[in-house]
């Protein structure tokens, strides 16, 4: 009886071992997609064609969600509507649709001050921009 005992808790141990390593690698490469993805969307982003917008918040259609801007100041801002939809359907087919929120993008250094693009622009983060600010 004793000898099962010890069988099955070496079996039980070996197979723990394996599966974290199976683990690990699987969680290895999902961060690495992810990864190639922001790169991917790094190269959209420094050929994104400008716009100039003034301060607030604007909302645009583009295959029926709703991304928005914060402009802090009004200026020239990079357009990146097609860029984060793509963006947001590369990371969906990584995690899921159901798991993803929103995508967001925000420009510190733009020549506009802060631009916050987000896909899509919700509610909340307008109430909290405003309360941020005020």
């Amino acid at each position: 009886m004793c000898a099962v005992f010890i069988l099955v808790f070496i079996s039980l141990c070996y197979y723990n071992f394996l599966s974290i390593n199976i683990l690990e690698r699987k969680l290895q490469i999902l961060i690495q997609t992810t990864v190639d993805v922001t790169k991917r969307f790094h190269g959209l982003y420094i050929n994104a064609d400008s716009k100039h917008y003034d301060e607030g918040v604007h909302f645009e259609k583009i295959d029926n969600s709703e991304p928005g801007i914060i402009v802090k100041n009004s200026g020239d801002i990079h357009q990146l509507n097609n860029g984060m939809s793509q963006l947001k359907n590369e990371i969906e087919e990584i995690i899921g649709s159901d798991l993803l929120w929103t995508v967001a993008v925000i420009e510190k250094a733009n020549v506009a001050g802060e631009v916050t693009h987000f896909l899509p622009l919700r509610e909340a983060y307008i109430s909290l921009d405003e309360s941020r600010h005020s």
